[in-house]
């Protein structure tokens, strides 16, 4: 089963806006600012391995310096749901509140997918 969300979240007065493909075991997580275009500067990947407590993590495309944030985010995903996790995050370096930013998403996914078993809800 495949399932296809998009989201707003406001943070301070921004609006990010996202979309979220989700699959068994496996989502596309795709973010940017409000009033961008939309783009995919970069494209990372994260996926959880028995041989380590935190996932495998890769940069597929990078096309900007805030890749790492992105991968750092997908990572922490990846190991809370249990999932494969296929991200573009596309935010400013500027944008100030990431912390406030992360916790509305981790709500949202909090409600997408079962936390232990990563399977869609």
């Amino acid at each position: 089963m495949i399932s296809n969300d998009r989201f707003v979240i406001d943070v301070e007065g921004n609006q990010i806006l996202g979309i979220i493909i989700a699959m068994e075991k496996c989502c596309y997580i795709w973010i940017s600012n409000d009033g961008v275009p939309p783009v995919m500067d970069n494209l990372v990947t994260s996926i959880p391995t028995r041989f380590d407590t935190m996932p495998l993590a890769s940069t597929l495309i990078s096309s900007n310096n805030e890749s790492d944030y992105t991968l750092s985010l997908s990572s922490r995903i990846s190991k809370r749901y249990s999932i494969q996790v296929f991200m573009s995050c596309n935010l400013p370096s500027e944008f100030a509140n990431l912390r406030e930013f992360e916790m509305k998403l981790n709500s949202l996914l909090d409600r997408k997918f079962e936390r232990t078993c990563g399977q869609l809800c």
